[in-house]
């Protein structure tokens, strides 16, 4: 069975760099926070995604994950 990579999940420590990094995206930038990403390892597809098309990114609701797509970006 072949599943897309938004299937697949990331470990727990990618998942929090990610979630501190995007908290001050507003402040660093997108530039200082891909350099941030890069220095703690995070895949650089996974940064990619995060930064430049977030409407992509799974939004945490408790225990349950889903993937945010447009019109729940637009929700926020």
């Amino acid at each position: 069975m072949q599943t897309n990579s938004m299937d697949r999940r990331i470990d727990l420590r990618t998942q929090l760099y990610i979630e501190a990094v995007l908290n001050s995206l507003p402040k660093i930038g997108q530039r200082e926070a891909a350099l941030v990403l890069r220095e703690l390892g995070v895949p650089v597809a996974i940064a990619m995604r995060v930064l430049t098309r977030p409407y992509e990114r799974r939004q945490s609701l408790g225990r349950r994950t889903v993937a945010a797509g447009p019109a729940t970006a637009a929700a926020r």
